[in-house]
């Protein structure tokens, strides 16, 4: 029995050390000042409601707030506090989460604009540092163009 728990235990370090890999290498850079023409169109679904409830309303569930759209992850250096990102032109809803690292074997979630419909989500950046940014649809229909 203890073979069987530790080969568990080594098979979810690597698939969460995996995970995180991927997703930080294929981080797109973001400059201040610039602005990308991206959508969540045949990419794939890395990020689910695990990853991201820590930046959820109260009320959300797997259930009701899957967010098994494609999802899109840029990397943005902030040098000064008051830095803003918008995240607009959408044609379905689309939300933006924001995690402080990409690196170790559990991403957190430290700030989302979660908005409903197409409202242009926003954040604003008080700390300088390096961030990596996740647009996600909630549901696997919530696909849309959009500018950030």
């Amino acid at each position: 029995m203890k073979n069987y728990t530790l080969s568990l235990l080594l098979l979810a370090i690597c698939c969460c050390s995996g995970f995180t890999q991927s997703v930080c290498n294929r981080a797109i850079n973001l400059s201040c000042g610039q602005t990308v023409e991206g959508s969540n169109f045949e990419v794939p679904n890395s990020f689910s409601f695990t990853n991201l409830r820590a930046c959820l309303p109260g009320g959300a569930t797997s259930a009701n707030s899957p967010f098994n759209a494609g999802d899109v992850v840029y990397r943005l250096g902030v040098e000064q506090s008051g830095t803003t990102v918008r995240l607009t032109g959408l044609s379905n809803d689309l939300d933006l989460f924001v995690f402080r690292s990409c690196s170790g074997e559990v991403l957190t979630c430290i700030g989302a604009s979660t908005r409903s419909g197409t409202t242009s989500e926003g954040l604003v950046f008080q700390t300088p540092g390096t961030y990596y940014l996740v647009v996600d649809g909630q549901s696997a229909n919530n696909r849309s163009r959009f500018n950030l």
